[in-house]
């Protein structure tokens, strides 16, 4: 009888897993932005990950290149980078796309030039946005971002355009 019930499952996950509930969609694209207080441009790269289409969740990592010369207190920089995980949810469908809000965790890494020493800042985001659905393969979108750290709080606006890979 234990034989057959492990037969049983093991002849069912197949169906559960190419099921509509265990689809998923992966999209990539690029995005650029800028932050509020001192306009610095910032480019990067990130992905958006539905795990349950059903549900309307997506996890978004991504990372962006922040142009920039000074920090705050003038402090000269040779970089800044920013590294984001957060998730969203789809909030509210309409004709021209979908409302989203949702939130996540961000790093900052800075070098600073004058004594070569590297710093990382921990944030908390909050995001909000309308992702497009124009076109099938490729989604443009536009969404404002609360960054929350331990140092200051900034506001950044971006957009960019992801392509569906599956």
């Amino acid at each position: 009888m234990k034989q057959k019930s492990v037969i049983l499952v093991l002849c069912i996950i197949p169906f559960l897993y190419n099921s509509t509930l265990f689809a998923q969609s992966f999209d990539i694209g690029q995005r650029a932005g800028f932050f509020l207080e001192d306009a610095d441009l910032y480019f990067g790269v990130e992905a958006d990950v539905e795990p349950l289409p059903a549900a309307g969740l997506h996890i978004i990592p991504s990372i962006d290149k922040i142009f920039t010369d000074e920090a705050p207190g003038n402090v000269k920089l040779d970089s800044k980078w920013f590294l984001g995980l957060n998730a969203v949810y789809d909030w509210l469908p309409l004709q021209l796309g979908t409302v989203y809000a949702g939130g996540g965790l961000g790093f900052f890494r800075k070098k600073i030039k004058e004594d070569n020493t590297k710093e990382t800042d921990i944030s908390v985001n909050v995001i909000g946005g309308l992702r497009f659905d124009i076109i099938k393969n490729y989604k443009p979108f536009a969404n404002v971002r609360l960054i929350l750290s331990g140092s200051d709080t900034s506001i950044s606006i971006e957009g960019g355009l992801h392509f569906s890979i599956f």
